[in-house]
């Protein structure tokens, strides 16, 4: 008896391997545990992490570097990274836990993305967004705006991220899911 082979789709994390469960709250790790014991995909866990001092200067120099949210360089590179990653593999589509790694430009297969914020959420009520230039605002926005936008589907932890994507990052309602935050266990 022959078995079909399962769509191959790599799952992604810029904040570290979705193997680990000490990533992100675990979240990264549940829902690759999920995927893989629904059974319906070939899963590939991918760490889009990229510390490189290259790139972290590179952010600095064009003052748009923050102590936790990459910069242009680093998100370039790390896009760049899961999109080889991808090819190498021969992956239908990537599933990115988180946006600092989704293309900002076109590529050749689907980006899903799982958020649980976004940038505009942090910049209205997180302390740290005060200390950002007009500049660094102005950059971070763009780069979430289009990582966004071009996603084909977006899961949010809630609907409050849900509105802000729709009214103010111009996400179309149709291509975004609430699903929740993948606190306990979380079903595909």
């Amino acid at each position: 008896m022959m078995q079909t082979k399962l769509p191959r789709v790599l799952l992604t994390s810029a904040a570290g391997s979705p193997n680990d469960p000490r990533v992100w709250s675990g979240t990264p790790h549940k829902v690759y545990r999920s995927l893989l014991a629904d059974g319906k995909l070939d899963v590939i866990p991918f760490s889009s992490l990229s510390a490189e001092r290259a790139l972290q200067l590179s952010d600095r120099l064009l003052a748009l570097r923050h102590s936790f949210i990459p910069g242009p360089a680093r998100r370039l590179v790390s896009a760049q990274r899961v999109r080889a990653e991808a090819a190498r593999q021969t992956c239908v589509a990537q599933l990115h836990l988180g946006h600092y790694d989704a293309p900002i430009f076109a590529g050749a297969r689907p980006a899903y993305i799982y958020i649980d914020n976004t940038y505009e959420l942090w910049e209205r009520y997180a302390l740290p967004a005060r200390q950002l230039s007009a500049h660094q605002r102005r950059w971070y926005r763009w780069l979430d705006t289009r990582a966004l936008q071009r996603a084909q589907h977006i899961f949010t932890a809630g609907e409050h991220v849900v509105e802000s994507l729709v009214q103010h990052m111009g996400v179309s309602r149709e291509c975004v899911t609430a699903v929740g935050t993948g606190m306990g266990d979380i079903q595909p």
